[in-house]
């Protein structure tokens, strides 16, 4: 499960949305970072696309071309919620 963020979101299930450039890769044990698994590593060029898994869940990361990536089947913590994560319930956005 996800730490619960500081906006007043209602209760029940959410639907989490995040564009692959507002998420970051960081350190194991940061705060709010989760251990995803790494499916791919794409190389294009002026970034490099990592493709993860949370629970099963994809997804997607834009990194910085410099930035050393665990092989597909590691592990590689993602900070996923921040200031631009939006949230859904039916497809419709709460915040």
């Amino acid at each position: 499960a996800l730490p619960r963020p500081a906006r007043e979101l209602p209760d029940g299930p959410l639907q989490l949305g995040v564009r692959p450039e507002y998420l970051a890769v960081v350190p194991e044990g940061t705060p709010g970072a989760l251990p995803c698994t790494v499916d791919k590593v794409q190389d294009i060029g002026t970034y490099q696309l990592l493709t993860a898994r949370l629970d099963g869940q994809p997804l997607k990361a834009r990194v910085a071309p410099a930035e050393l990536l665990p092989a597909p089947g590691g592990t590689v913590w993602l900070q996923v919620l921040g200031a631009h994560t939006c949230f859904y319930r039916n497809e419709e956005l709460l915040a």
